[in-house]
């Protein structure tokens, strides 16, 4: 019997001996729950700023993470196994701290955009292994008096790798470039497309379709205007195609081609364009008091995502497929005008299935160190994972997940005649798990509420 281990939504895979289907039904809302609480054993810092779900794996949920961030002053990533809730940490060489993280989808090499030790610029370090090994793919500085930070990583659909920074600014972040670097060699040799002088860049998003293009977003004149610019010719030329006060931190796109904005102009800022960047709107705008947004990210859903500092603390704000923004929901205990910031949410992301994750990170009281922190918030439809063992299939899902009931089939047509499966499920760790025995039949599964 061959099984395939790819599942869909709503799709009948073709197999033989068995075949698995999973409904959109849906469940109650999900809360957030803590995947990573990390606390350097020192007592020094540590902090997430990035996430990257699984790009090896073809499932809808994968189960492994990437993480990269700081712990201690040197840049880190953490390999992270939902399934047993641990993770490998791998130091990245010569580096201060991941800001971002990103893959070549052409050659599956993994890449960290950081600040580096070497020198008084930014790093990319690459690994070939899955984020085990680093090596340097990339040092750069325009001088050696001034300080630079990589803070962008972004892949087109022609095979380029693109990586924003920092460079040359002084103590101020003044009178420094913004920079785009690209690779036409998957990271083994760089060069600089852009170059725009009194500006600090954050991070980068390719949009692909003739409406698309690169988006880089950032700041003017000491963080006095938001800009964001954009190439649609592969980094040949840039134009400025929004600028209002304030700074853009976080930008991504969703299925139908709108792309989105965030950060802070007078308050938490969300911009929207829905052709491509030609023209834009607020689509969002709060609490003055706050540091800003940080990130965003759209599902397949039409659900939007941001996560940032919002009245002083670690925040997320979701707004639903029918455009409504809901409640912010606060993840982390807050700061004051007058008190150092607490908490802080630097990045979100969600994977196929509809699951969010956002990194950042917390301290309790201004005298202890920061923790980096990842929480999780299961989409409201579960996904039934599979896996192989011997010559039987294991099905599992989140034990979270209440009124879910696996159903079994013996045909798709006119709808199946699906029945409760009489498999009762095994809770192992926070997985509800059934062993199906292989046989000469064709069979179907799938969760029902």
């Amino acid at each position: 019997m061959q099984l395939h281990e790819r599942i869909a939504r709503n799709l009948a895979l073709t197999v033989t001996g068995i075949g698995l289907v999973v409904t959109a039904s849906r469940a109650n809302a999900q809360t957030w729950e803590t995947l990573l609480d990390l606390q350097d054993t020192n007592n020094a810092d540590a902090q997430g700023w990035t996430l990257l779900v699984d790009p090896y794996s073809g499932q809808l949920a994968p189960s492994r993470l990437f993480f990269g961030g700081m712990i201690a002053r040197h840049a880190a990533v953490l390999v992270f196994d939902q399934s047993t809730g641990t993770y490998d940490r791998h130091d990245v060489p010569d580096g201060f701290r991941v800001n971002q993280l990103g893959v070549d989808p052409s050659s599956g090499n993994l890449f960290s955009a950081m600040l580096s030790y070497a020198i008084p610029g930014w790093q990319v370090s690459s690994s070939t292994d899955g984020g085990t090994n680093w090596t340097v793919a990339d040092l750069f500085a325009l001088s050696t008096n001034g300080s630079g930070d990589a803070w962008g990583f972004a892949a087109d659909d022609a095979g380029n790798l693109f990586v924003t920074g920092s460079a040359g600014q002084d103590s101020n972040g003044l009178n420094g470039h913004w920079v785009v670097r690209k690779s036409t060699d998957h990271g083994q040799s760089w060069s600089t497309v852009d170059n725009y002088p009194n500006a600090v860049p954050n991070k980068i998003h390719f949009l692909s379709g003739t409406n698309g293009g690169l988006f880089v977003v950032g700041y003017r004149n000491g963080g006095s205007t938001w800009t964001v610019r954009r190439s649609r010719d592969s980094g040949a030329s840039w134009a400025v195609v929004d600028s209002l006060p304030g700074i853009a931190y976080g930008v991504s796109s969703d299925s139908a081609g709108n792309v989105y904005v965030v950060g802070e102009s007078g308050g938490w800022t969300v911009r929207q364009s829905s052709n491509g960047g030609n023209t834009w709107q607020t689509i969002y705008s709060g609490d003055p008091t706050g540091f800003g947004a940080s990130d965003i990210a759209a599902d397949n859903s039409g659900n939007l995502w941001v996560t940032g500092s919002y009245d002083f603390a670690w925040a997320v704000l979701h707004r639903d497929p029918v455009g409504s923004w809901q409640p912010v929901e606060f993840l982390a205990p807050a700061g004051s005008s007058t008190s150092p910031i607490l908490s802080s949410g630097e990045a979100i992301t969600v994977d196929r299935a509809g699951n969010v994750f956002v990194t950042g990170y917390i301290r309790d009281d201004v005298t202890l160190p920061f923790r980096w922190v990842v929480f999780q918030r299961l989409s409201d439809t579960p996904v039934l994972r599979t896996a192989v063992s011997g010559q039987n299939l294991v099905l599992s899902w989140p034990a979270s997940y209440q009124g879910f009931m696996l159903q079994s089939a013996t045909t798709l047509v006119n709808g199946g005649d699906w029945q409760d499966s009489n498999l009762t499920p095994t809770v192992i760790g926070d997985q509800n798990v059934v062993n199906v025995s292989a046989t000469n039949a064709t069979g179907f599964f799938r969760l029902r509420n």
